[in-house]
């Protein structure tokens, strides 16, 4: 049997994709800084990167098959580009769920089309 594997996701990564969900009260940024802050873990700035590098692996799966989460961007009051973050489709305001959960100014958030 010929077949082509376009995507191959690991379970592993859909459950601490879930479990980063209930930690961060259904908002996991995908900015460095910000990741560690929102999931208050004693983590290394090379540890983050990795698990960002792993949940970002994750995302085709989420707007394909899942749909508890949307990925918008946003921007910060001390940011010149938008980054990405996970809002749990739960959360009402994104806005202000990141502004609490970071403690800094959200500019915008916008979803991102697909």
């Amino acid at each position: 049997m010929d077949i082509t594997v376009d995507y191959l996701w690991d379970w592993k990564h859909l459950t601490d994709l879930l479990s980063y969900l209930d930690i961060t009260q259904g908002v996991i940024p995908l900015f460095l800084k910000h990741f560690i802050k929102a999931t208050q873990r004693d983590i290394t700035e090379n540890g983050a990167k990795k698990e960002i590098i792993r949940l970002n692996k994750v995302l085709p799966l989420i707007s394909t098959y899942i749909s508890v989460c949307t990925l918008f961007k946003y921007k910060h009051a001390d940011s010149r580009k938008a980054a990405n973050v996970l809002i749990a489709d739960s959360v009402s305001d994104p806005k202000k769920k990141l502004e609490e959960l970071l403690e800094v100014e959200i500019k915008s958030v916008e979803k991102v089309s697909e």
